[in-house]
């Protein structure tokens, strides 16, 4: 049985075979609440994310600039850079400090640094509770955190 298809081609031409259908989905950051006790666990395992993320980014920028040149490489630079920007890693660990689990810290840090939200992502949103400069409290800060997480 035939079946057609439109969209936007790759490549010209016309194929018979197999179709794949890629779909383009930001995944859902459940934001976990982690104990104190594991603070410095929690902080290792983001450095060792980042660490893996760098060694696969810079894998695929090799591959890039021997496939396609150099310049069309330098896209994964900017990836990189982001990687090993200091201020976005000290937020996070910030984060981290004040029990948010390393994903969602992550996912939360740029919109904490700018105390604001992207409405077009409200998963982006500092978590209630979350203080997003040093004059807060953090005692306070984790008690609202964990009276909402009790009450789930």
């Amino acid at each position: 049985m035939s079946t057609g298809l439109a969209g936007m081609p790759a490549s010209p031409g016309i194929v018979d075979g197999q179709v794949h259908l890629l779909r383009w989905e930001v995944p859902d950051v459940r934001h976990r609440i982690i104990p104190d006790e594991t603070i410095p666990e929690e902080i290792k395992r983001f450095h060792q994310a980042l660490a893996k993320g760098r060694e696969r980014l810079q894998h695929v920028r090799a591959r890039a600039e021997k496939h396609a040149g150099p310049e069309e490489a330098a896209i994964f630079d900017v990836q990189l850079s982001i990687l090993e920007d200091g201020e976005l890693l000290r937020q996070v660990e910030e984060l981290i400090h004040q029990n948010l689990g390393a994903e969602a810290a992550r996912e939360t840090a740029p919109d904490a640094a700018r105390g604001a939200r992207d409405d077009s992502h409200p998963s982006r949103e500092v978590p209630h509770g979350y203080r997003t400069d040093a004059k807060n409290d953090r005692t306070s800060s984790t008690s609202r955190v964990g009276s909402s997480s009790a009450a789930k």
